[in-house]
């Protein structure tokens, strides 16, 4: 199979990755390595010490029993940590427990089009894939697919990165699973080379939290350890100096390398394997995992990798003897307990001077830049998203965007009678053509009598936003802050060409005489340019335009226009649990795109709203109809307002099935599922 031109191959490798990390740069923190090759002047003998003073160095560890279960409620006392054969002291101790926990499937295949930070991830996965024949892409489809459906918590995060990135066979860092696999499917055996992982291992140790795992599906890394162990000095050659980063970036930053080759048991044929075995099976090692060669218990390694990463502890030391730049740092953990085996990486890379000189280093940041730049959704202030897309002219869309903030998280302090708080919001979506969409920043002062503040104490605060992208996948990351607490949603949006079909669908809005008691806002943005997506063409980016704004009260005269406000009774939720005495209101718009519709004899467009329950059967259906040459809005859409009395529903789950049809006998019935619960 023909290769990709390096070239080109570099420009749109990077997308998936370089993605999350150049939100993060445009703030002004350099996330990635510069390219080798593009440094002026490397030296031909760096300096022989690399760092002085105190280092925090972390390692993971897990321990199992003969039958290799994983062994809990161990303590501090019981491990013994050596550096280069020195003992050390553990200064710090975690225990770590991370179950794999799946909600029932919905019918429909209904997901959630709310998106919170409410829970921790529990597992983060990077994906690479190749490269490796199209025979061997085809069957580690099959595998990934067992992966995903079989151990992939709700809570857990994941990237693939592909041969040509996120606009064919990649997707950036989400819990949708079917995302995901989407983006396997597309593997054709196409994959990064050694010079694009450093970026790759950047960007997820920049990822807070516990342990990363790196799954690497390839047939033969090509990378030689022992070139990294025995380095003592001098110029390496390009792959060798990249490889050299990659590694050294994930044995310092506590992330597991796991390498699975897909031919399974067919490898053995290949000839040259013993050395091509050795080598992978001792990079997988060094960085505490391991490698599946020449075996179909693709179950089993699955099993495994599950339980290494899921159960395990977590010890650091205060490392204060220099080490050489580049050299290896040899690590081992003993257990005072006999019977118990032990798993841990065996050390970490010193990084390469000719590299680290000329990195510049992080800026200070505000905190709410600080959420806003994360790869992944943060904790810290817990935050729920909606954005819904609806056509605005062309292939152009309006987003409307609900974010929804918990009180407890605003630093509230009273004066003179008043109860004050500063809260921001900050929003910008990235899409899948390496193209950062102007950002909105919204601050505003909150100063509340005892009546509205006890109003934010019981149902917190709600902000409303819109922007304009024209069609395709996106992710809008979203980050909120007040004072010194801050966090951020990473919501994953599809914006449909709402001209590609005779009848199209838009976004579904939801709301009910409960949301009206939560204290709204809206971002009243003063735009003083043209939107202009800004294109990412190398690691450090920035937002092409950014839109100041305050944050004014939703019922405020004069406030900016919102797509919404004359279509619901109430502003639009992203509450999805409703109580049985409420009524929820549904707003949509619907896109005839019949060119004949004025010579066409008249027809009807009907939309039906159907509740259905986890058995399937429809429980409450309303419906609502226009003739196909009735006035429409100014998106040329028909906007439908329907009503659902959610009386004598049992408390439980159900799906919201929102259908479009058009009796002109043209095009396919448009719909959305939406997951709801009523209690």
């Amino acid at each position: 199979m023909s290769r990709v031109p390096r070239r080109t191959r570099r420009t749109v490798l990077s997308i998936p990755l370089c993605l999350c990390a150049s939100v993060a740069l445009f703030l002004g923190a350099s996330l990635l390595a510069q390219q080798p090759g593009s440094r002026p002047g490397r030296p031909t003998r760096p300096d022989t010490v690399f760092r002085s003073g105190v280092e925090a160095v972390e390692v993971d560890v897990y321990v199992s029993d003969e039958n290799d279960e994983p062994v809990t409620g161990l303590t501090r006392d019981d491990f013994e940590v050596f550096e280069n054969g020195i003992p050390q002291t553990i200064t710090t101790f975690a225990p770590v427990s991370l179950p794999v926990e799946r909600s029932e499937p919905l019918p429909f295949d209904a997901e959630s089009d709310v998106q919170t930070n409410a829970e921790a991830y529990r597992h983060v996965y990077l994906f690479i894939l190749g490269p490796t024949s199209v025979e061997n892409a085809l069957r580690a489809r099959h595998q990934l697919h067992d992966f995903m459906n079989s151990y992939f918590s709700d809570n857990d995060v994941a990237a693939i990165v592909g041969g040509r990135g996120l606009v064919t066979n990649g997707q950036d860092f989400t819990s949708n699973r079917r995302l995901l696999i989407d983006a396997i499917d597309k593997f054709d055996g196409d994959g990064p080379d050694t010079r694009d992982l450093p970026d790759l291992m950047k960007t997820i140790a920049r990822i807070p939290g516990g342990r990363k795992s790196v799954l690497w599906v390839t047939g033969n890394p090509g990378i030689d350890p022992d070139l990294m162990i025995d380095y003592r000095g001098g110029v390496l050659g390009l792959n060798a100096e990249a490889a050299h980063d990659a590694i050294s970036t994930a044995t310092r930053g506590n992330i597991r390398l796991y390498i699975i080759d897909p031919e399974g048991l067919g490898s053995v044929q290949q000839t040259g394997n013993a050395a091509r075995d050795m080598f992978t099976r001792a990079l997988a090692r060094m960085t505490g995992g391991f490698a599946h060669l020449n075996s179909n218990r693709f179950t089993e390694s699955f099993e495994r990798l599950v339980r290494e990463t899921s159960t395990y502890y977590v010890l650091g030391f205060n490392s204060t003897e220099p080490h050489a730049q580049g050299r290896y740092v040899h690590l081992e953990v003993r257990l005072k307990r006999a019977g118990l085996k032990v798993q841990s990486r065996n050390g970490y890379l010193e990084r390469l001077q000719s590299i680290t000189r000329y990195e510049k280093p992080e800026p200070e940041r505000t905190p709410v830049e600080a959420a806003l730049g994360n790869p992944v959704s943060t904790s810290g202030m817990p935050i729920r998203v909606f954005a819904a897309p609806f056509k605005k002219d062309g292939r152009n869309a309006t987003v409307a965007m609900t974010v929804e903030v918990d009180a407890s998280a605003l630093g509230f302090s009273e004066q003179n009678g008043k109860h004050t708080a500063t809260i921001e919001i900050r929003h910008l979506a990235t899409d899948a053509r390496n193209k950062i969409h102007p950002e909105f920043r919204n601050k505003g002062t909150l100063g509340l009598d005892e009546t509205a503040y006890e109003l934010v104490a019981a149902g917190g605060i709600r902000v409303l936003s819109q922007f304009e992208v024209p069609d395709g996948r996106y992710q809008v990351r979203v980050a909120a802050a007040s004072g010194d607490t801050n966090g951020s949603v990473v919501y994953d949006l599809e914006v449909p060409d709402f001209e590609d079909e005779p009848l199209m669908l838009g976004g579904v809005a939801l709301t009910t005489t409960a949301a009206e008691k939560v204290f709204t806002l809206q971002s009243n943005s003063a735009r003083t340019s043209k939107p202009k997506a800004n294109n990412c063409r190398s690691p450090v980016c920035s937002a092409g335009v950014t839109i100041e704004g305050t944050l004014a009260p939703w019922s405020e005269p004069g406030a900016t226009a919102m797509l919404l406000r004359d279509v619901l009774p109430a502003p639009p939720t992203t509450a999805r649990t409703f109580s049985s005495d409420d009524t929820l209101t549904l707003y949509t718009e619907v896109y005839d795109n019949n060119p004949r519709v004025q010579k066409d004899p008249p027809y009807t467009i009907n939309v039906t709203a159907e509740l259905r329950d986890a058995a399937n059967q429809v429980v409450r259906t309303v419906s609502e109809q226009r003739p196909s040459r009735a006035a429409r809005r100014p998106s040329g859409g028909h906007g439908f307002t329907l009503r659902l009395p959610m009386d004598d529903l049992a408390e439980g789950s159900y799906v919201l099935h929102v259908e479009a049809r058009s009796d002109a006998g043209e095009g396919s019935p448009a719909s959305r599922n939406i997951p709801i619960r009523v209690k």
